[in-house]
């Protein structure tokens, strides 16, 4: 869940106060103990990581952005975000993001390079839609401060009542604390307000709360429960444990760690909670152990896990081994910080990726997870391209099925990855997203989103893939990211997730896409990262 943007650290100490931040330079611009390249971390991460050690320079944005409405496209999708806001900016970037559908409400989170990071930081936005996602309105940034400053990563759920949420990574300038802030858009809204702080983890200098995803449901007792799971970074250690922070009223929390606190770290995005009554779901991808050995590891493999939770004890109760994960990338590339495995279609054009799940359950109590992955590992011929597995558990997390393959055949003429899936059920029955690289005859491989419905699982029978259809009405090309043409964004970085999401009855798939190209104010011709949804 994540846009790495380059390291921020050696903090500027930041004025209490929710206009400008006053910044004085501290602790001889050093970077948090936690930022080490086995960890891993979130595009959010490392933006914070270069505020802190002084790393970057001045935005003339305002604090929360400005507010427009989104451009119709002229090529087809639906434009989530208003590519006026940028005016021209090299800080351009809108992607990573999270959906949640009301009736016709649909809203979109994304992260937006544009508020950052002096004299604010502020990188989650949002778009809302309330003719079922045929147009949106920019909102501009989550609501700011200078005790909240939301740095990204977003996770959007919906309750049975209507009401949106939305979590996110913040900081806490006057006294620099790594926090996660959850945002309520109320039914009858179309803006989010800070509703509580369900973490706050202390100095952002050695320690950071990373990688969080939210879900919302009833649990046993039919009392409105929220999940928020997140990996919990402490000084200099590699570890990075899987931890759950949940609340009845969104208020008050608890904090439960699930993983074990000496496993190397888990992949961005990190873990995903599945709320099902009394029980909640945990799944997540956790390195070998021999990927945090060395700062300079190019080990890719290790295992899906998850975990059963016990809701009203908040006690972990079996933690279950899914699938071993080989690694998805064409190539492991160095991506300014740490060697990362990518989807390279040229030289410089790279789209780092991990094998972290995507996690759903449907009606009848079965799990699904999907994720992509390699069967030999990084690199290799066509016949090794990056495909999408998925297995299922019908016994409440006690077996899994043997992975599957549901994404399409893979071409033998060219390297035919699919990557990036996300995932979700509803009354029509099981549905995916995820990228597809496609040829491009005479030039680079260029990218396209694509959906795949699937019937659910029955007590005889695995899921079945339909046909995989291309829903980006426009291939696109992965841009300049090693180095990243957004001075803000971390290299290799194009968004570490996509999801789709469902008001019941329609899909709304959205994904960051490449297709614009504008001229920037330094005068540079470049496409930009913008946000597209279709429905299906």
């Amino acid at each position: 869940m994540r846009k790495l943007i380059r390291p921020l650290l050696a903090i500027a100490m930041l004025v209490f106060t929710s206009g400008p931040l006053a910044t004085t330079a501290s602790a001889g611009n050093k970077n948090p103990e936690w930022y080490l390249p086995q960890n891993h971390i979130s595009q959010s991460a490392d933006v914070l990581a270069r505020v802190l050690n002084g790393n970057l320079t001045q935005s003339s944005a305002l604090n929360s952005g400005s507010q427009c409405p989104a451009e119709t496209s002229t090529t087809g999708n639906v434009q989530v975000n208003c590519r006026a806001e940028d005016d021209a900016s090299g800080r351009n970037t809108q992607s990573e993001t999270s959906v949640a559908a009301v009736g016709n409400k649909v809203v979109v989170g994304y992260n937006d390079s544009l508020v950052c990071c002096l004299p604010a930081i502020n990188l989650s936005g949002y778009s809302v839609s309330t003719d079922g996602g045929q147009t949106f309105t920019d909102k501009g940034d989550l609501p700011w401060s200078g005790n909240v400053q939301p740095i990204g990563d977003p996770s959007l759920a919906a309750d049975d009542q209507g009401n949106i949420f939305y979590a996110t990574l913040a900081f806490q300038g006057p006294f620099a604390q790594s926090l996660i802030a959850l945002y309520e858009m109320p039914v009858g809204s179309n803006a989010f307000r800070l509703l509580s702080i369900p973490i706050n983890v202390g100095n952002a200098r050695s320690f950071f709360a990373d990688k969080e995803l939210l879900a919302i449901g009833r649990d046993g007792n039919g009392q409105l429960h929220f999940y928020i799971t997140w990996t919990h970074y402490a000084h200099s250690f590699v570890e990075g444990p899987v931890t759950l922070s949940d609340s009845t009223d969104g208020v008050n929390w608890r904090t439960t760690p699930i993983s074990a606190a000496n496993a190397c770290a888990p992949t961005t995005p990190g873990s995903h909670p599945i709320p099902a009554g009394s029980t909640l779901y945990i799944s997540w991808e956790q390195f070998d152990a021999a990927a945090c050995a060395t700062p300079n590891s190019t080990v890719t493999s290790g295992t899906q896990f998850t975990a059963t939770v016990e809701v009203d004890s908040a006690t972990v109760t079996r933690i279950t081994r899914v699938a071993r994960v080989h690694g998805a990338g064409d190539v492991i590339t160095f991506c300014g910080f740490a060697n990362l495995e990518v989807i390279e279609t040229e030289p410089g054009h790279d789209s780092r990726l991990f094998e972290a799940p995507a996690s759903t359950i449907d009606p009848n109590g079965t799990l699904y997870e999907v994720w992509n992955d390699r069967p030999l590992g990084p690199g290799g011929r066509n016949s090794n391209a990056t495909r999408i597995f998925l297995s299922f558990s019908r016994d409440g997390n006690l077996t899994w099925s043997n992975p599957q393959v549901i994404s399409g055949a893979i071409a033998s003429n060219f390297m035919n990855d699919r990557y990036q899936p996300g995932i979700v059920v509803d009354s029509q029955g099981l549905h995916a997203s995820w990228y597809e690289r496609v040829r491009n005859s005479g030039g680079v491989g260029l990218l396209r989103r694509d959906g795949e419905d699937l019937t659910l699982a029955t007590s005889t029978k695995s899921p079945m893939p339909g046909n995989e259809i291309p829903l980006s009405t426009v291939n696109f090309p992965i841009y300049q990211t090693n180095p990243n043409q957004d001075p803000i964004i971390a290299a290799c970085y194009m968004g570490d997730y996509s999801e789709i999401g469902s008001n019941g009855t329609t899909r709304f798939a959205t994904w960051g896409d490449n297709r614009n190209v504008v001229t920037t104010s330094a005068g540079m011709t470049e496409n930009q990262a913008d946000v597209f949804l279709q429905s299906f």
